[in-house]
């Protein structure tokens, strides 16, 4: 025995298909965005880092010494955040 379908019927289920794989693709990104944010937020000095950072611009030197840190772990904690596009830094040139 045959099934006939009318083709308009199968490309709306197409459509259809096509759609719900896009939410779950969309949702799952959206997943992924937001373990890799938290993983970001996962240390303590970062959420401290974040809270002075809005108050405005900070050195590295800066934040080492407002939480008691070494600046190579400023600079670490720093770069995590940077690596996840949370903050940006830029340099300062120096002028003697």
């Amino acid at each position: 025995m045959e099934n006939a379908t009318l083709v308009g019927e199968c490309k709306a289920r197409t459509d259809i298909n096509d759609e719900n794989e896009r939410r779950v693709r969309m949702r799952q990104q959206l997943s992924n965005f937001k373990a890799e944010f938290f993983k970001a937020l996962a240390h303590p000095l970062r959420i401290s880092i974040l809270d002075a950072l809005r108050e405005g611009e900070l050195t590295v030197n800066e934040i080492s010494q407002r939480f008691a840190v070494e600046p190579a772990n400023a600079s670490q904690q720093l770069a995590v955040l940077r690596n996840r596009n949370i903050v940006m830094t830029r340099q300062r040139l120096l002028l003697s």
